[in-house]
């Protein structure tokens, strides 16, 4: 079952029974935003959550690179490195 929300003017700026200017937006999760999220957020046109998203998550790698945690997303392990040097 389809849950909406509805959004109105407020009660103090106009007359609430004007319901020609009320807006039904149905809400619930889309599984394509959880799978492709920055891909979904650029094509719904939703530039300032895509600019955040690319953010968060670019700080996040460089928190965590700096605390030394996991390896860096391009080249080879470490260990690949190590051995073709010895």
């Amino acid at each position: 079952m389809p849950v909406f929300t509805v959004h109105g003017p407020s009660a103090n700026g106009g007359d609430i029974r004007l319901t020609d200017k009320l807006v039904f937006v149905r809400d619930g999760f889309h599984f394509w935003a959880m799978v492709f999220g920055p891909l979904w957020l650029v094509w719904n046109r939703l530039w300032l959550a895509t600019i955040g998203w690319i953010i968060v998550t670019t700080a996040l790698h460089l928190g965590l690179a700096s605390l030394g945690s996991g390896r860096p997303i391009a080249g080879p392990p470490p260990s690949a490195v190590a051995a073709t040097i010895h």
